[in-house]
């Protein structure tokens, strides 16, 4: 074997090596064998399109947006709220596996969401509850591109949710309009392992509150229904109480 042959070998197994290295937290899709994957658990929902995963391999958290959206502001757009609980209402406290390339410039890792062989992203997009959004270029496949916008355009046509307002303002705009450049970690809320609250409805009214309404409190006991999403209530036939929209 020649010097440049055995050179040529070393340097193949020293690259093998650091890819062992770089990637001994992840693992790899089985549907293809390339697409990185954590597997964990959902400690916390930060908003409609943002998570903290447990990592079962490292028992580290990791911040995960669900790339390809932009959830309203949970505290200061209509339809914020909705889409946070929503969102906890799929996954928190379960078992996901979250496909992802790359982060974003925050840290955060650009996840595909995974539960119950169900796409969390796109599933949120369906709802009209999250904007179709991308912060790189490579941040979805062709294919995925395609099928989240569309799945914007059918909940646009639709009026779903957020929709159903006459001029609904992007995350975008509203970041800009208050000066917002984005979300330091010590700003986040604690990672918690609770399980959302229950969704109170009125039997009388037929109206549903979110923990954070005004009115979920004020429920009575006697006349009280419970749920455990949004979902839930309204194929019983509640609508959410109008104080929940803001």
């Amino acid at each position: 074997m020649s010097n440049r042959t055995r050179l040529a070998a070393r340097l193949t197994m020293l690259c093998l090596s650091l890819t062992s290295l770089a990637y001994s937290d992840i693992a790899f899709a089985q549907d293809d064998g390339f697409t990185p994957y954590i597997d964990g658990k959902v400690l916390n929902v930060v908003s409609g399109s943002e998570i903290v995963v447990l990592n079962t391999v490292t028992n580290k958290s990791v911040r995960v947006r669900l790339r390809g959206t932009d959830a309203p502001d949970p505290k200061g757009q209509p339809y914020g709220a909705r889409s946070l609980h929503r969102l906890a209402s799929l996954v928190n406290g379960k078992l996901v596996k979250v496909e992802f390339r790359g982060t974003d410039a925050f840290g955060r890792v650009l996840g595909r969401v995974i539960y119950d062989n169900e796409d969390i992203n796109l599933a949120q997009l369906d709802a009209g509850l999250v904007w179709f959004h991308t912060s790189r270029d490579n941040e979805l496949s062709a294919e995925d591109r395609r099928l989240y916008a569309e799945a914007e355009q059918l909940a646009r046509k639709a009026r779903r949710r957020l929709w159903a307002d006459a001029a609904p303002v992007s995350p975008t705009e509203y970041r800009a309009s208050k000066g917002i450049t984005g979300e330091p970690e010590e700003n986040l809320p604690a990672p918690s392992p609770a399980a959302p609250r229950p969704i109170f409805a009125h039997r009388r009214s037929k109206l549903y509150y979110l923990a954070h309404c005004p009115g979920y409190a004020r429920v009575p006991v006697r006349l009280r229904a419970q749920f455990k999403g949004v979902e839930e209530a309204e194929r019983a036939g509640y609508k959410a109480a109008p104080e929940c929209l803001q």
